[in-house]
């Protein structure tokens, strides 16, 4: 399916901290969510692609990706599921912490104009976060 495909390309631009290549796929007026009880800078909602990008960066700060594996593609003629799996190190100096993560994009015109994630923001908390 071709919205499986795109949100894959997507995966692997991440994979590669191709950042530029994830922004050329959404919207000009993307919503990007990331609900979570825990208080990081990158937690919330932001709108466009320039937050989007700085959204990008404030992750980057603020945890170590070590693992980070998609690993069910659900796919509608609207929307994209992913069910994945992470591992991280909280910094500048937590512990290491891992959880499931649900992410859930939306599709407009070839394009993700929305996506949400969430994760075991508990298991973040208890590593330091």
């Amino acid at each position: 399916m071709q919205n499986v495909a795109l949100i894959q390309s997507m995966y692997q631009a991440f994979g590669q901290g191709d950042i530029a290549t994830i922004l050329a796929n959404c919207t000009d007026d993307i919503e990007w969510s990331l609900h979570a009880t825990v208080n990081a800078p990158y937690i919330g909602t932001v709108r466009g692609k320039e937050a989007v990008q700085k959204w990008f960066g404030q992750l980057a700060a603020s945890d170590d990706i070590t693992v980070f594996e998609p690993r069910e593609f659900f796919g509608g003629t609207d929307h994209v599921t992913v069910l994945g799996f992470q591992k991280a190190r909280v910094l500048p100096k937590g512990g290491e912490f891992e959880s499931p993560w649900v992410h859930v994009f939306n599709i407009k015109g070839g394009k993700v104009s929305r996506w949400v994630g969430m994760y075991d923001s508990a298991a973040r908390v208890k590593a330091g976060g």
